[in-house]
């Protein structure tokens, strides 16, 4: 590990740069380069014995930094792909090694990717490394680093039908969090026991949620929870290795805590709910297993797991009965008030699609996914668009596949998953008919609660409604029957 400090030479040279001019110090103005921030990013950079204590076998300097203020000057840091649009910056700058400028508009320059050029990067908002360089630094410097060597813990989840914002999950998310907090606040003597109630809590909780917002939770944890959890320690550490003028380079921010402890800040928007808050649950899981079992760290690094499952494989053969401890919540008041409160923000479109999909009546679900070469026809008049990836088609949707495939639904309303294009069906949703037919292979198929395989040709015919498919299954329910087709 390299553990040495920035040179007394360049901490010479550099704040000699920063003193030289006032115009040359300001931060991205005119044109200049933003000397300051880039003598301040410099020395956070030096500081591998520091990342070293905080993650094993990470160093710092081998990151790859975009500073950057949007629709501005982009300025690139020891990256070894900077993209055509940008250019070499000479003369006397405060970092040792190739810097580039250029548009931070450029379509490479895309900080919620996480790479440039192909390369895992480092993305500083000038304003915020401003306020905080060196936690900013460790933080987005370690994103980089898991998003390279853990690749497929960092890759985004996208949920196709949002997130669900049911009353259920928002009183028990905020129940998880309180127990989390208290858990993160506990002694010693009461820490496991708190940690349990906690998990048990979650565990039953993501139990009623589908297995895709599961996903869509633990890559959050992961790719911005753990980050927070690094930039939060660099607070609690950073003040034994700094020495010197890095010292007051680096200073700003560090007694500054943003979320490490604080899970439940900002509850009650929607946001908070479906995104924010995992960045806080994330770093707060970090810091509970650094109480339970020190060396967490080398087994999230060597394997690639995530936090939450080295907690949850430490302590799941003790947790206890969830119902026990929700008795000390009314959960059924608080479902209530937060069941009013989602109703009266939902718009038409929303309750429209929602009729449809969770109404009271037997449904059927049509799984397109796996299906090829389909073209969309529809009624752009009679259609209704609940958001990117939701829409209800209020009189006619055709859906036509390769082998013969084909999904009409003529006067009957239909609620639309889509994926990332406009005729990139995932999975259409309606009120089952009083009257239809299924057969398989020219035989009647009883729908009776399972799982039942197409060894024929599929069709199911009703009023509105016409379905043919030569491979898939059918899945029963009590009130909702699931065709999952394919080729």
């Amino acid at each position: 590990m390299n553990t040495r400090r920035p040179g007394v030479l360049w901490l010479a040279v550099a704040v000699a740069l920063l003193l030289a001019s006032p115009a040359l110090a300001a931060q991205a103005t005119d044109g200049e380069p933003p000397l300051e921030a880039l003598a301040r990013l410099e020395a956070a950079r030096r500081l591998d014995d520091l990342s070293g204590e905080l993650w094993p076998h990470w160093e710092v300097s081998d990151a790859s930094f975009a500073l950057y203020r949007p629709d501005e000057i982009c300025y690139l840091i020891h990256h070894q792909a900077p993209p055509d649009e940008f250019e070499r910056m000479r003369g006397r700058l405060p970092v040792r090694g190739r810097i580039y400028s250029g548009p931070a508009s450029a379509d490479a320059v895309t900080p919620a990717t996480g790479t440039l050029g192909g390369e895992p990067t480092a993305y500083l908002h000038l304003d915020e490394f401003a306020e905080q360089p060196l936690p900013a630094a460790f933080r987005e410097a370690f994103r980089a680093h898991n998003a390279g060597h853990c690749p497929a813990l960092s890759d985004p989840v996208e949920l196709f039908e949002g997130y669900p914002l049911t009353p259920k999950n928002l009183v028990l998310a905020d129940i998880e969090c309180d127990l989390l907090l208290r858990a993160v606040r506990a002694p010693d003597d009461s820490l496991e026991q708190r940690t349990l109630e906690f998990l048990a809590v979650r565990a039953v909780r993501r139990i009623g949620i589908l297995g895709e917002a599961v996903n869509y939770e633990r890559w959050l944890e992961v790719a911005h929870g753990l980050p927070t959890y690094i930039g939060e320690r660099c607070r609690h550490e950073a003040a034994a290795f700094l020495t010197g003028d890095s010292s007051e380079m680096l200073a700003a921010g560090l007694g500054e805590p943003r979320c490490f402890e604080a899970c439940a800040e900002g509850a009650g928007t929607f946001r908070w709910y479906s995104s924010d808050r995992f960045t806080c649950t994330g770093a707060a899981v970090c810091m509970l297993l650094d109480r339970l079992a020190p060396d967490w760290k080398r087994e999230v690094e060597e394997d690639c797991v995530e936090p939450y499952e080295v907690l949850w494989g430490m302590l799941r053969t003790r947790i206890p009965k969830a119902s026990k401890v929700l008795e000390r919540y009314d959960v059924d008041t608080r479902t209530a008030e937060k069941e009013a409160y989602i109703d009266g923000t939902k718009s038409g479109p929303e309750k429209l699609f929602e009729e449809i999909t969770e109404g009271d009546q037997p449904i059927l679900i049509v799984d397109t996914h796996l299906l090829a070469s389909s073209q969309v026809s529809y009624d752009p008049e009679n259609i209704v668009e609940v958001d990117d990836h939701r829409f209800v088609h209020e009189r006619v949707i055709k859906i036509e596949c390769s082998g013969g495939t084909h999904i009409h639904v003529i006067g009957r309303p239909v609620a639309a998953v889509v994926g990332e294009g406009e005729f990139d069906i995932e999975r259409l949703v309606m009120a089952a008919p009083e009257e239809y037919s299924v057969t398989v292979g020219g035989q009647p198929l009883a729908l009776s609660c399972g799982v039942h395989e197409i060894t024929g040709h599929l069709s199911v015919e009703g009023p509105g409604l016409s379905i043919e498919a030569e491979a898939g299954i059918v899945m029963v329910g009590e009130a909702k029957v699931t065709f999952m087709l394919h080729r």
